[in-house]
């Protein structure tokens, strides 16, 4: 595990982290937090991804660094922020998912209702198994 810091210029404050694990051939960036006071002025995000990209692809000669998967509640844009920013791509997978038979009852019962369901955990499930219908051609 290596940890990465990101600091004000003026203040010396640590105004972002990231957690990544080390691989072989690649990097997998775990986790990243920003202070949110700093968000909108000093964009430590870009500074911390930068710095990172800089120092395992261009000087540890990585082949990638990988920033995990989406999030199933889509409450993060962080994958399209680096797609955008700093050129990432998609890498797309096979999903599987294995469910117990009453669950698996209640997901085919509810799926054609998904875009109806307020509550954002089952609304998840059903998106995902959205996503695993169209990757697996059903």
């Amino acid at each position: 595990m290596i940890i990465g810091l990101f600091y004000d210029k003026k203040t010396g404050k640590v105004v972002a982290v990231a957690i990544n694990t080390l691989h072989e051939d690649c990097c997998e960036y775990s986790t990243m937090k920003a202070d949110p006071q700093y968000l909108n002025s000093t964009y430590p995000y870009y500074g911390l991804i930068f710095e990172m990209n800089r120092y395992y692809l261009d000087e540890l000669k990585l082949v990638y660094v990988n920033d995990g998967v989406k999030s199933i509640t889509g409450h993060s844009n962080i994958q399209t922020f680096l797609i955008d920013k700093f050129n990432f791509r998609k890498a797309y997978c096979r999903v599987q998912i294995v469910y117990q038979w009453w669950f698996k009852l209640i997901v085919v019962l509810l799926y054609p209702f998904r875009s109806l369901i307020p509550v954002l955990k089952v609304r998840a499930i059903l998106n995902m198994e959205e996503v695993r219908r169209e990757m697996n051609g059903l």
